[in-house]
């Protein structure tokens, strides 16, 4: 992107909505002259700002809020492209979110119509045990589109980030115009392989389904990249491979993302993929030039690591398995050492992510947020020895603390970091998945009512927007709010062109099988919901959050 002075303008009119140009926005020189809007913004927004920031582009489209009630069945199906729930599976994998209705001719709320891996594998793993044929269908589709080859940087020519084994981020049809204009503007090929917790998550997924739904599964062919015949034995041997390649390149032995673009690509490669969601505790923005290793990705590692031991045991391959499980417990102990947080202000916790400092060394992300609430599903945190119960409770205690704790779910970000921002994509905002997969990991951990409290706050915010919303604002008012406005920011300091605050995703595809997955688990809980918590820490939470209510 070429860089040239921006000259704040004179208070100019908001850009209407029909004057949009195509989404996305990836050039800010599309604008044409380019003017600062930031009196246009809401004041509250306006403090948000540093001056560094210039807001280049305000647009609110208007967005209708659907007829129908909300139904995840009838959105599962239309993710899935099934006619009925017994063909969930039979027509690909699911894509990441789709536009009501109501609300077709807004592109802004059509962004992943699109096979999107991460969101993928999430949909299918959350919803296994009722559609095992939708899991089947998206590690076979990822795998057709498995990284075979290194590819090497070439500017001015796609660059798709491909490395042997490695699972692609996305890919889109050469005709789709979204798909075109990244690839024009951010240099990106198709497929684009710019994740690094798809494959990890492909690794336990594959195995999960080989061991809880077909044993004959890993003989499944498939056709490459290549054209040829693959099997998906191969394909997990390969993403293996890739990952304990990655895990040996790092110093610290952890799984780190770094943006191999030297123009274009993408910088933040895990779930948190905007600009500056990963952040120091002075709310500046972390170092992505050297890699950033994120504190989930490292979970999702290391269960990868056990899974495939796991199953090399059930292959008696003894050896492989005694290896996988020696790195396992190699990257449990660096994950502990470069991630914990010993706090007596604001209590003990799990750091977002390291990035490096100007020597190279890593340096953890001192922020609460609610990633370390992932490490609650995975099996890091599974041991009942002194020490891991007491992370488990710390991580429990932030998760419920006033800080993070939200009438919707969890918040991305705790509320009195410097970075906070109530409407901030990853910075603030709540996301409907991630505070199921937190739901999930508090009842592996025992922590039922718990876990149905977060449940409850979801569904609750489905039932008042009425859409299955891919997040929702983060602030303080006790009504569910939406951010209604694109706000496109251009920051000078870092040279960067990003989204402020946008509108979620109406559809997205996390939130439906969040929702019907609890749903369908529901009645186990009604047998057990009048019971009492036999944890001392639950209902010490539970309590808090009762009389809190009846202060109301």
């Amino acid at each position: 992107m070429n860089q040239r002075p921006i000259t704040p303008g004179e208070n100019p009119s908001q850009v209407r909505a029909d004057s949009v140009p195509f989404y996305p926005i990836l050039d800010p020189y599309e604008l044409g002259d380019l003017h600062d809007h930031r009196s246009d913004v809401p004041l509250e927004l306006r403090h948000q700002l540093s001056e560094a920031d210039y807001v280049i582009h305000i647009v609110t489209p208007e967005i209708q809020t659907p007829q129908l009630r909300p139904s995840a069945i009838r959105e599962i199906l239309r993710l899935t492209n099934a006619p009925r729930t017994n063909e969930i599976g039979h027509h690909g994998g699911s894509v990441a979110s789709l536009a009501s209705s109501e609300n077709r001719g807004v592109e802004s709320l059509r962004k992943f119509e699109t096979l999107h891996s991460r969101d993928a594998l999430e949909i299918a793993l959350k919803l296994q045990q009722h559609y095992p044929d939708l899991l089947r269908t998206t590690i076979v589709s990822l795998a057709q589109t498995q990284g075979l080859k290194n590819e090497t940087y070439t500017p001015d020519r796609p660059f798709h980030q491909e490395e042997p084994g490695r699972i692609m981020l996305l890919d889109r049809d050469e005709d789709d115009p979204i798909g075109q204009k990244f690839s024009d503007k951010l240099n990106w090929g198709w497929p684009f392989y710019g994740s690094i917790d798809a494959t990890p998550t492909f690794i336990s997924a594959t195995v999960q389904y080989t061991r809880e739904h077909d044993a004959s599964f890993l003989d499944t062919p498939y056709s490459g990249q290549d054209k040829q015949s693959h099997t998906v034995r191969e394909a997990l041997d390969l993403s293996t491979n890739w990952l304990l390649c990655k895990l040996d390149e790092n110093k610290e032995g952890l799984l780190e993302f770094n943006n191999t673009a030297r123009s274009g690509g993408m910088d933040s490669q895990a779930w948190k993929d905007s600009a500056f969601a990963y952040l120091h505790a002075d709310g500046s923005r972390a170092n992505h030039k050297n890699g950033i290793a994120s504190v989930e990705v490292q979970a999702l590692a290391y269960d990868a690591l056990l899974d495939r031991a796991d199953l090399c045991m059930h292959q008696a391959r003894s050896g492989e398995a005694d290896e996988l499980r020696d790195r396992a417990v190699r990257l449990r102990r660096q994950i502990i050492e470069s991630f914990w947080i010993d706090d007596p202000v604001k209590g003990d916790y799990f750091a977002l992510a390291t990035d490096r400092g100007p020597d190279g060394a890593a340096r953890a992300l001192k922020v609460r947020s609610s990633n370390m609430g992932h490490l609650l599903q995975s099996r890091l945190l599974e041991t009942n020895d002194t020490d891991t119960q007491h992370m488990r409770d710390a991580v429990v205690k932030q998760l419920f603390s006033p800080e993070l704790l939200h009438h919707s779910g969890i918040r991305t970000l705790a509320s009195d970091e410097a970075g906070f921002r109530p409407g901030g994509y990853h910075t603030g905002s709540v996301w409907l998945w991630d505070t199921a997969r937190i739901a999930d990991g508090l009842e592996r951990h025992n922590y039922h009512h718990l876990a149905w409290n977060l449940r409850e706050r979801i569904w609750h915010t489905v039932e008042e927007t009425r859409k299955f919303p891919e997040f929702v604002r983060g602030g303080d008012s006790r009504s569910v709010e939406i951010s209604q406005s694109e706000v496109y920011v251009w920051n000078t300091e870092h040279h960067l062109l990003h989204l402020f605050e946008q509108p979620p995703q109406e559809i997205q595809g996390w939130t439906v099988s969040a929702i019907l997955a609890a749903k369908y688990a529901y009645p186990s809980y009604v047998v057990q919901k009048n019971r009492l918590p036999t944890n001392q820490l639950e209902q010490s939470i539970l309590n808090r959050l009762s009389e809190k209510d009846q202060s109301r």
